[in-house]
C-alpha cells in the first residue's frame, strides 16, 4: 500500500477517533488506525490521550495503540521514530514541574489521571527499537518510576500502581534473539 494510499485511509478513522462522542465508534477507530502506522497516525493517538474530554479507556486504549504505531514505523522505517512521545506524555502529566524526569508524588484523588498514570508505563515498556529490543531509555523511564514513587501525602494505596509498573517491567523483557535459546529456553 502507498504512503498515500494510507494516509487517506487513516484520515476518517483519525476523524471519527477525535470527533466522535460514541465510545464504541471510538473503539472502532482505534482498531482502524492500528492498520495505518504514519507520523499523522501517531499524532491524532497523542491528541486523544492528551484530550480530557475523551473517555478515559478510550485513552488508555489509544497509549496501547500508539505502542503497537510506533513500533510498526519503527520495524518498516515509515519515518522517525519518535519512541519518547508517550514518556513526553507522562512526564507532562506526572512529572515535576522543576524536574520533568522526577515523577510527583502520588495524587490519586482524579480517577481519570490515576488510570492514565497506570496505562502509560505498560505502553512504553512495550516499545521496541529497531533491533526489537527494548530502548535503554525505556529501562531507565521505568527504574525512575519504582526510585521516585511517592506515596507518603496520598491518601489512596498505591498497591495497584505499583502492581502496573511491575507489568511494565514484565513487558519490557525482549525475547531471546538466539535461535538456539528460543527453542531449548
Amino acid at each position: 500500500m502507498s504512503a498515500t494510499s494510507s494516509l487517506l485511509s487513516s484520515v476518517p478513522a483519525a476523524f471519527q477517533l477525535r470527533y466522535e462522542r460514541d465510545v464504541s465508534a471510538q473503539r472502532e477507530a482505534l482498531v482502524q488506525l492500528e492498520k495505518f502506522p504514519s507520523p499523522q497516525t501517531r499524532q491524532a493517538l497523542q491528541d486523544v490521550i492528551e484530550n480530557e474530554q475523551c473517555y478515559i479507556h478510550v485513552r488508555t486504549a489509544a497509549a496501547d495503540t500508539l505502542k503497537k504505531v510506533t513500533n510498526d514505523i519503527v520495524a518498516k522505517s515509515i519515518g522517525p521514530a519518535h519512541l519518547d512521545v508517550l514518556i513526553a506524555i507522562f512526564r507532562q502529566h506526572f512529572g515535576s514541574k522543576s524536574c520533568p524526569q522526577i515523577v510527583q508524588r502520588n495524587d490519586f484523588s482524579n480517577l481519570q489521571l490515576y488510570c492514565l498514570q497506570k496505562a502509560l508505563p505498560v505502553a512504553v515498556a512495550g516499545l521496541r527499537s529497531p533491533g526489537g529490543t527494548c530502548p535503554p531509555e525505556v529501562m531507565s523511564f521505568l527504574f525512575d518510576l519504582f526510585k521516585y514513587n511517592d506515596n507518603r501525602k496520598n491518601m489512596f494505596s498505591d498497591c495497584y500502581y505499583r502492581a502496573a509498573l511491575i507489568d511494565a517491567l514484565g513487558e519490557s523483557i525482549t525475547p531471546s534473539l538466539n535461535p538456539v535459546m528460543a527453542v531449548t529456553g
